[in-house]
């Protein structure tokens, strides 16, 4: 239902933008709606012109160039009060041409102002859905014009909510041959906003790349999943298929077909609104961008990759693909929490991966986790608004796959790996003139042992397509992933093109065999960013501090750096004061934790960091705390030591401290319970504290967790000697008590 509400959003936009469609005339001879001024067809193929006339009457095109020259006529009879006149489209050019169409010798229609150049179709759900004039990069600027050899078709959005009689007086049961109330557009023309952003993008590159005109048929639609597309011929010959919209309620037979159906939900809907009627248009393939849906409704990767490569190989035969698939840029989808308990976003993304894979002449794949995922309100953080790059990427990876204009034409993925001593080395395909790293480090490396905990890892680029990951708390690795994450906004791995960056590297695990579900990127552990991006809901997902402190006041700079561009700096004027990662909001007056970071550090048996006394005096570091409540927390022992704290010399000269979280003091009491890692889920804050001199500056960076080696029992510290406050000695007074009773 939030899909259906977020799609009926953006539809009032679109339809604001193109105005109220006009309907044919009620005429013996008429041209589909399809068909109108602004048009563009494909060159060098055979197109049709159809519609609808007296069975019997002669249909004859005459086709005109801008100097009122006649250069083509075709005729057709009509049947069943229809006709489809068939002609080879000329050459693509930047010339203007009429089409005049009589019925027995007498004009009934006159197109004007067509186009012949490359025609593409464009269609899945919000994400393509989402019009030009929404776009970040284009709403800012005043009176925008596109170019005029960019067409497009767009066509109505239904409205679920008056039975789908916007436009049809019901959804139909069969393909239709026609999309009433189809507008042609033009790129100059202010209707330009209801267009494709993605389209649009897409369109421009090729435009300013074939140097022809380009085409967009604009069919997409939000909220839908794939089985709408699908055709109902596809889905009875494909047995997998129908078993699975059996099994999960959304299989409809024709004794159960209503004029209620739902747009946005039942099988084969927009294949027979929205596609169907196309395939009197020849084109030269289809972008996709589409998906979300099926995550949310918790349909597996399987039963989508098999819709899709079905998809794929029924509109190439309806599209007159005879001997080969017709080409298909497909994009994986956006950094989104799609539903909780719902098939794993990345493992998604890494299926269209594989699924190009199985047929890279015919498949492209580009990716959008690197891209801004700022947002309007009113269509939700699920639609990213920024789309240049994702239509653009798009572009890029036709204009390879289709015309031949680079080798490189889709996302750079795992060719092999291989691991040496301590590192693993991944060796990638599709890396056009080498990988590249979009700043000093390359970040969104995960490493795992053979215990399965993935952590951060560090990573270079020692050759051409060759990336070595490594960690010196992973000793013996077994599997890395990258860009492993619901939200991965800091991998920065790219292919390259002349020196700049062109695809990002696919998501990947190396060894699918361990559990990587719970990984979540930790952006704050690299202390370089002043804000970081919280993927939560509509209301609260945003730019957040990345990091806030208590009695100080924090910066970020590379004179604090231990290994990346910039660290955290710290400086305060009071004797006690800390720094903490910002991992919670407050929702109601109550605090809670982004659904996109993790909250569960049981599966980590280390913690270490780097931390530099820029200061004259020494600092005292007292401890990490791991907040579960205002109530609870637990404080690490420095790594065989006992000790919660360290003194931190005034060298200016870097000390790593590690702690051993499967050894954890509750509330920083050294004398008493020591507990095990199992403590630290539910985690809300985790604190760094610090007692200095009130005139202290200190960095800190790099901090990096590591998998536990052990698990530890509770322990019981007793000695009183210990203790330096009146709550550690009741703690062993206690614990030396119930020792004696046990005794």
């Amino acid at each position: 239902m939030k899909k259906r509400l977020i799609s009926l959003l953006i539809a009032p936009i679109l339809l604001g933008c193109i105005g109220t469609p006009a309907y044919a005339s009620n005429t013996k001879a008429a041209l589909y709606d399809m068909y109108s001024d602004n048009m563009l067809f494909q060159q060098n193929a055979i197109s049709k012109i159809s519609g609808t006339a007296t069975s019997g009457s002669k249909i004859e095109i005459e086709i005109y160039n801008s100097k009122n020259e006649k250069i083509l006529t075709a005729s057709e009879k009509a049947e069943n009060n229809s006709f489809s006149v068939e002609f080879l489209a000329p050459k693509g050019s930047f010339e203007s041409y009429s089409i005049i169409v009589k019925e027995n010798g007498k004009e009934f229609k006159t197109l004007k102002n067509v186009l012949f150049g490359e025609l593409w179709i464009a269609s899945g759900q919000s994400n393509m859905h989402y019009p030009l004039g929404q776009e970040k990069t284009i709403r800012t600027i005043d009176n925008f014009k596109a170019s005029p050899y960019i067409r497009s078709m767009i066509m109505p959005t239904f409205d679920a909510a008056t039975d789908g009689k916007s436009y049809y007086e019901t959804l139909p049961y069969n393909p239709q041959k026609d999309i009433k109330g189809a507008v042609w557009i033009t790129g100059d023309s202010e209707n330009v906003a209801g267009m494709s952003a993605v389209g649009y993008f897409f369109a421009n590159k090729m435009l300013n790349e074939l140097n022809v005109p380009v085409g967009i048929i604009n069919a997409p639609l939000g909220g839908t999943p794939i089985a709408t597309w699908l055709s109902r011929e596809a889905i009875e010959k494909n047995e997998k298929i129908k078993n699975v919209l059996t099994e999960t309620g959304f299989y409809i037979d024709k004794a159960s077909w209503g004029t209620t159906q739902d747009i946005y939900r039942d099988l084969t809907l927009n294949y027979n609104l929205r596609i169907a009627p196309l395939n009197n248009f020849a084109v030269s393939g289809l972008i996709w961008y589409q998906g979300e849906s099926d995550i949310m409704l918790n349909l597996d990767s399987e039963f989508y990759f098999d819709s899709l490569d079905t998809l794929q190989k029924t509109y190439s035969e309806y599209f007159g693909f005879k001997d080969e698939l017709m080409p298909i840029v497909c994009t994986q989808l956006a950094p989104y929490i799609y539903a909780e308990g719902t098939p794993d976003l990345t493992e998604r993304n890494i299926g269209f991966t594989e699924f190009q894979e199985k047929d890279p002449a015919s498949r492209a794949v580009v990716t959008a986790y690197d891209v801004t995922p700022t947002f309007f309100a009113e269509v939700g953080c699920i639609h990213p608004e920024p789309k240049k790059d994702i239509g653009e990427r798009m572009g890029i990876a036709a204009l390879g796959l289709v015309y031949g204009k680079r080798e490189t034409y889709t996302l750079p993925y795992i060719d092999s790996t291989e691991i040496k001593e301590n590192t693993v080395y991944v060796t990638l395909k599709n890396v056009g003139d080498g990988l590249l790293c979009d700043g000093k480090n390359l970040f969104g490396f995960a490493i795992c042992d053979e215990t399965g905990v993935f952590v951060e890892a560090e990573a270079k680029i020692v050759n051409k397509n060759t990336v070595a990951v490594f960690s010196d708390l992973v000793k013996a690795p077994e599997a890395v992933s990258y860009a492993y994450s619901v939200t991965s906004e800091t991998a920065n791995l790219y292919s390259s093109e002349n020196g700049k960056k062109l695809f990002p590297v696919s998501p990947f695990v190396t060894d699918k065999s361990y559990s990587t579900k719970y990984w979540k990127e930790a952006s704050w552990t690299n202390c370089d960013s002043k804000t970081v991006w919280h993927n939560d809901s509509d209301a609260f997902s945003g730019f957040y501090d990345s990091w806030a402190s208590e009695n100080a006041e924090i910066s970020f700079s590379g004179e604090s750096a231990f290994s990346s561009e910039n660290g955290l700096t710290i400086k305060s004027q009071n004797e006690k004061f800390s720094v903490k990662p910002l991992l919670t909001y407050e929702d109601e007056k109550k605090e809670v934790s982004f659904k996109d970071v993790e909250t569960n550090y049981s599966n980590y048996g280390i913690i270490s960091f780097y931390v530099k006394n820029n200061g004259d005096e020494e600092i005292t570091f007292e401890g990490v705390s791991f907040i579960k409540n205002s109530f609870t927390s637990y404080t690490p022992q420095i790594l065989d030591s006992g000790d919660n704290d360290f003194i931190i010399p005034a060298d200016n000269k870097w000390h790593k401290i590690t702690l051993d979280l499967t050894k954890l003091n509750f509330r920083g009491n050294e004398c008493g319970i020591v507990y095990g890692n199992e403590k630290l889920n539910e985690i809300k804050n985790i604190e760094f504290c610090f007692t200095g001199n009130g005139a202290s500056e200190l960095s800190l960076d790099h901090i990096r967790f590591a998998p536990s080696e052990t698990t530890d029992d509770v322990k019981f510290i007793a000695d009183e000697t210990w203790a330096d406050t009146f709550l550690q000695k009741v703690s062993a007074k206690f614990v030396n008590l119930i020792g004696n009773i046990i005794n």
